[in-house]
């Protein structure tokens, strides 16, 4: 799964990205730091969610960046990617979702 954060603003999108990726996280912590442990993070970035490990998490920026993200994972070898498009009322995520669809569809 690919969570998206549709913001442009690095700091905003990484304060969005650390509630989400916290949420995450927080289920499974030794999981995650031994799975990232494996990807090369130390458990201190994992657990304090440091911006490199949400960089790598959660995919921040227009729909363009949110799109290239969904590529690069189907280049490679991925068959399908999940997107999860996080938002304070359903609505957004909808609005979300209809204008990324054209940018995944596309690449």
């Amino acid at each position: 799964m690919l969570a998206a954060v549709p913001d442009v603003d690095r700091h905003r999108a990484r304060d969005t990205a650390r509630v989400i990726a916290r949420a995450i996280v927080e289920r499974a912590e030794g999981q995650y730091v031994r799975t990232l442990g494996q990807l090369g993070f130390i458990e201190e970035e994992v657990t304090s969610l440091d911006d490199r490990v949400l960089d790598a998490l959660v995919v921040h920026g227009d729909d363009t960046v949110i799109a290239k993200r969904v590529s690069e994972y189907l280049d490679a070898g991925a068959d399908h990617v999940v997107i999860s498009a996080p938002a304070a009322y359903l609505g957004a995520v909808t609005d979300h979702y209809e204008r990324l669809a054209p940018a995944v569809l596309a690449s």
